[in-house]
């Protein structure tokens, strides 16, 4: 193998291991992210029955009940926009990870065709 060679096969598994690192990176990234809408359905889950339970013991105060409605709105509106931040978080992971796939498929086939030339 000439230097020119071994210094682009050099420079590929050099390429390939920053990418493998960056796809740990990514993976980690994903896990903490569903570990974040577990604890968001699980705080809705609780924020549902917490406000049941309230409205259930005050529904003869009407003017508590509606104060209830509207935070109960405004929770819920809350859980949209963190929902919704939280899939396109999940979207972006997503596609970072096909990038990093995409790109080490092709570092992966540069090495094997300059091993192929070099044994040719």
């Amino acid at each position: 193998m000439n230097c020119d060679t071994e210094q682009k096969m050099n420079e590929l598994n050099n390429k390939l291991q920053t990418i493998s690192e960056e796809q740990r990176h990514n993976q980690f990234a994903i896990q903490k992210q569903e570990q974040r809408e577990l604890a968001l359905d699980q705080l809705k889950n609780q924020g549902r029955r917490v406000f049941d339970r309230v409205l259930e013991t005050w529904y003869k105060d009407k003017e508590l009940g509606h104060s209830f409605l509207d935070m109960r709105q405004d929770v819920q509106h809350t859980e949209r926009k963190l929902t919704l931040e939280l899939e396109n978080e999940k979207e972006a992971l997503r596609q970072e990870k096909k990038r990093l796939e995409d790109r080490e498929h092709e570092l992966y086939y540069e090495r094997k065709k300059l091993s192929s030339e070099v044994k040719s």
